[in-house]
């Protein structure tokens, strides 16, 4: 294993860890700062969204209530704990619009120019 899959083991590992306890309520910033972001995205009903690193879905959860049920929401991430975690949020908000991926951001599988924003 070189230096870089190293880091990336490393990191995954942490997050795996870490998933359980992140939406606690001392992080409560997180949905807060999901909410500007798809607001600053200025995101619309029916639009296609790739969620980057979606950890347990603040922004995500955002993002899929703006595009509605029109629009779909790609939800990647390296730790699995954290892609269960950000499905869970998700049926706790009664939305369905999502699809998850357990996918290395360097290594998309999207046809180019497939979404119209990125988070």
């Amino acid at each position: 294993m070189n230096k870089t899959e190293q880091q990336i083991s490393e990191t995954i590992e942490v997050f795996e860890q870490v998933a359980a306890g992140y939406d606690n309520p001392s992080l409560r910033f997180f949905p807060f700062c999901g909410d500007r972001i798809s607001m600053h995205l200025q995101l619309k009903r029916g639009q296609k969204v790739l969620d980057v690193a979606t950890g347990t879905g603040a922004a995500l959860i955002a993002a899929a209530q703006m595009v509605g049920p029109q629009g779909r929401v790609q939800a990647i991430d390296l730790a699995e704990n954290m892609l269960d975690r950000a499905e869970h949020n998700l049926r706790m908000n009664g939305l369905s619009n999502v699809d998850f991926h357990l996918m290395d951001a360097t290594k998309l599988d999207f046809k180019s120019a497939y979404f119209d924003a990125v988070i």
